[in-house]
């Protein structure tokens, strides 16, 4: 198992106007979004010896339910008409959601970031299920939309695609993963799987930033998080996607 090491936050800094992320899409084995529109993420090439080093950043944004009347619940069918269920708005280069640019350990500002010359990815987040979902057909939401669940498949699409295409089937530095909220435990959930796709010769590491949610009661003593999460594994159907020593310490839950 890899190392996971602790993140309470990060600098902020904004991305120069040269050497922006660029936009990269994929339909790869359904590795699609919400609505059926290509998965995919943003690339930006490393700098000299920082190159061969590379940050694999999850995006967060919460979770998606099909039948949901709960407030703290967003409903798929809303998400799929927005940049977390659709590609349709991604911008081609800079970071939708971030001002077309990057802060944090994604910056390129040597002042505030140490990994700036590092080769960066950020996942888009367009599955509504932390990159976990593995549902082969597609589902008629209670709107009477057509949603997919391929969250799994994206994530699979995006490193297939950066060791034979990006340079990091050829790297033999670092590679750290990480991811916030939602992409924080999709860093705890898939980081074991993700070492196994990229070569043997990088070091890998993960960096959840936040994501870990405890199951503890609301104020009125309901379950706050556990059968939200349910809900989410049965209708996205992630059970092959998720860490198998986990599920077999866990096999009620």
């Amino acid at each position: 198992m890899i190392a996971i090491i602790f993140a309470a936050g990060t600098a902020l800094a904004g991305l120069s106007s040269a050497n922006k992320f660029q936009l990269q899409l994929m339909e790869e084995d359904g590795a699609v979004c919400l609505d059926g529109t290509p998965g995919g993420y943003y690339v930006r090439p490393g700098v000299g010896a920082g190159a061969s080093n590379w940050i694999v950043h999850h995006e967060g944004g919460g979770w998606c339910a099909l039948n949901t009347t709960d407030p703290m619940v967003q409903s798929c069918d809303a998400r799929s008409k927005t940049y977390l269920g659709s590609s349709q708005t991604w911008p081609k280069v800079g970071i939708s959601n971030i001002g077309g640019g990057a802060h944090g350990m994604m910056s390129n500002d040597s002042n505030v970031n140490q990994f700036w010359d590092w080769s960066m990815v950020y996942i888009n987040y367009c599955d509504g299920g932390s990159f976990a979902g593995n549902r082969s057909e597609p589902v008629v939401s209670p709107a009477g939309n057509t949603l997919y669940f391929r969250g799994a498949r994206i994530i699979r699409a995006v490193f297939d695609d950066l060791v034979t295409n990006q340079g990091l089937g050829v790297s033999k530095g670092t590679l750290l993963l990480t991811g916030t909220s939602a992409g924080g435990l999709a860093t705890y959930l898939h980081a074991d799987r993700e070492a196994t796709w990229v070569p043997a010769t990088m070091r890998v590491v993960a960096v959840p930033d936040a994501g870990y949610f405890l199951p503890l009661p609301q104020w009125n003593g309901k379950p706050s998080w556990l059968p939200y999460y349910q809900q989410v594994a049965e209708e996205q159907d992630v059970w092959g996607s998720v860490n198998d020593g986990c599920m077999a310490a866990y096999p009620s839950v």
